[in-house]
């Protein structure tokens, strides 16, 4: 029996009092999504206030938001898994090469129209990016934010990686782990 709330349900409860972090899912199958939203987001003044932070697996769609409005931070989501020979790892939308081959004009290509990255940490309990990864896309300014990390030892593996940013399913846990960094 439970109800999805709409964008504009949630903004008029919240407004500007919270930080909204968006992902735009199947931007093909909704071409209107990436200037409703944006527009949206414009006229809630959430933009102006920096209350909003738009992340997608979608490069087309991340580049549509930014050519609408390059003020809005965005995050380009990476999924790596093992290629079909299982010897190298592939980025599902072939945004990047593997981590492990990544290259700094690949990142700046990230970086033309995004704010950061955020790549998934493991693939099936294995690690698939480290800290040269995190080092790398750093000296090429962009941020990393890391799904879906729910364990205290690898939460504090990443921050001290230096990871900007990390997604999971309890927040409490990982509100304990930034308490014992400090």
């Amino acid at each position: 029996g439970a109800k999805m709330l709409t964008l504009d349900q949630i903004i008029d409860r919240y407004g500007q009092d919270v930080r909204y972090y968006i992902e735009t899912k199947s931007p093909k199958d909704y071409p209107e999504l990436q200037d409703a939203l944006v527009s949206k987001l414009e006229a809630e003044g959430l933009v102006q206030s920096g209350s909003v932070v738009i992340q997608s697996f979608s490069q087309a769609s991340l580049q549509e938001v930014h050519g609408l409005n390059p003020n809005i931070p965005l995050i380009q989501l990476l999924w790596y898994s093992p290629s079909e020979d299982g010897d190298t790892l592939e980025e599902w939308t072939s945004v990047t090469p593997s981590p492990a081959n990544i290259s700094d004009a690949d990142f700046q290509v990230i970086a033309d129209y995004a704010d950061g990255v955020g790549p998934n940490y493991l693939y099936e309990g294995e690690p698939v990016i480290d800290a040269s990864f995190i080092e790398q896309a750093h000296a090429n300014d962009l941020l990393v934010h890391s799904y879906t990390i729910n364990d205290k030892d690898q939460m504090h593996q990443l921050l001290d990686w230096g990871a900007d940013g990390l997604f999971t399913n309890f927040p409490d846990r990982l509100k304990a782990v930034l308490a014992e960094e400090k």
